[in-house]
């Protein structure tokens, strides 16, 4: 059994901020009172072929120097959620998927990755996936770490994501993180 939570949501918006919530409630099961105290959540590494932002370390992606060896992994079918944004590629790795039933891969995709992984597995006996939206304000600042996004392209990007239904949509606003209480109970419905 393979278990995919497909993360979407605008540039900014904290998809890897709710990413990490989850892994890290690994870590204290106690916190977790509902269908997920027995679930292990998994983020499999992402590979990409754009540099290391400031503020990323090298557990936060595969970073590929070289175009030609995204491409040769794409080409061989062994990545999923594949997309080309901004200039640079990103996928994750099959490799690095944990299967069973109590594991969870949480991976962050964007609109194409979902459409891409959604369309891969479509048929694929044994395999569960389940979509969130993360909704968001985002800053000024939180665009310009993310090449220089203006408002007007997140409204844009957020209005692209519209046209696919979820099966979560997560509030996570400046004023009102979500918090793993809240984020367990809505991915409990």
């Amino acid at each position: 059994m393979l278990n995919l939570l497909l993360l979407a949501g605008a540039t900014g918006c904290g998809k890897t901020y709710v990413k990490e919530l989850l892994v890290n409630s690994n870590n204290n099961q106690s916190e977790r009172k509902n269908k997920f105290t027995n679930i292990s959540f998994h983020a499999p590494v992402q590979i990409t072929t754009r540099p290391k932002r400031i503020y990323e370390s090298l557990d936060d992606y595969i970073f590929l120097e070289k175009y030609e060896e995204y491409e040769k992994l794409k080409s061989n079918g062994k990545l999923i959620a594949e997309i080309d944004f901004n200039g640079y590629n990103y996928g994750t790795l099959k490799s690095n998927l944990i299967y069973g039933k109590n594991a969870i891969n949480v991976i962050v995709v964007s609109f194409s990755g979902l459409l891409n992984t959604l369309n891969y597995y479509k048929n694929a006996p044994d395999v569960n996936i389940k979509t969130a939206l993360i909704l968001s304000d985002p800053t000024e600042e939180i665009l310009k770490d993310h090449n220089e996004r203006t408002i007007e392209g997140f409204k844009n990007e957020l209005f692209i994501l519209l046209h696919q239904s979820y099966d979560y949509y997560i509030p996570n606003y400046r004023k009102d993180r979500i918090t793993l209480n809240k984020l367990l109970e809505i991915l409990n419905k």
